[in-house]
């Protein structure tokens, strides 16, 4: 991601990773270099491990900061890579009219969805899969969903040996309005696993 910043779009990034997961000391130290006219020069990524309940106390994005990337060991743990969190990860380009606003209204749906499939099974230590009970149509929708926005890299084939995978925004917006909107109510959730495109999963 900062190297697509970097070489693409050619802004001067500034990376953080924040192993300890200490949001106060990131801020102090990058305070420095993003006060006073620093901070129009630079496009600040900070990527972070999860450490408190994601649901209860979201964390806003620090005020110097450009993006924040959390990770999620709930997606690491079923295998659903990127692991990261869909709800706590975020970026100022969401809110400050970059994004045309149908795709901000597609982004809002998404992550309702996802928030409530997680309130519904994670906080409340549940797991769908084994509860007929709580198995709503919003729920399989999310269960969907999650495995659809899975991805594969290139970076990682030497670990995987599974070739990367290059998929456009505009088929991941169609792919996840079309979700959303049950039309693949019908299609096993494993079809969704790692795929570049919905018409992937539908070929399956």
């Amino acid at each position: 991601m900062a190297k697509h910043f970097r070489d693409v779009l050619g802004k001067d990034v500034l990376l953080i990773v924040n192993k300890a997961s200490n949001r106060e000391s990131i801020v102090e130290a990058a305070y420095p270099l993003l006060a006073g006219g620093e901070k129009a020069k630079l496009t600040t990524l900070v990527i972070e491990p999860w450490s408190r309940n994601p649901l209860r106390s979201s964390p806003a994005l620090p005020a110097y900061f450009d993006a924040q990337v959390v990770l999620d060991p709930y997606l690491g743990n079923h295998g659903l890579y990127p692991a990261v969190h869909p709800l706590w990860s975020g970026s100022r380009n969401l809110s400050n009219g970059v994004l045309e606003k149908k795709h901000s209204q597609l982004v809002a749906a998404a992550r309702k969805l996802l928030r409530s499939y997680r309130e519904s099974s994670v906080v409340n230590g549940k797991d769908p899969s084994k509860s007929k009970a709580v198995l709503t149509p919003d729920i399989l929708r999310a269960r969907r969903l999650e495995r659809f926005l899975t991805q594969r890299f290139y970076s990682a084939e030497p670990l995987t040996s599974q070739p990367g995978q290059y998929v456009k925004l505009a088929d991941t917006a169609k792919g996840v309005r079309e979700i959303l909107e049950g039309r693949y109510d019908d299609v096993p959730e494993e079809c969704f696993h790692y795929k570049s495109g919905i018409e992937q999963v539908v070929q399956v």
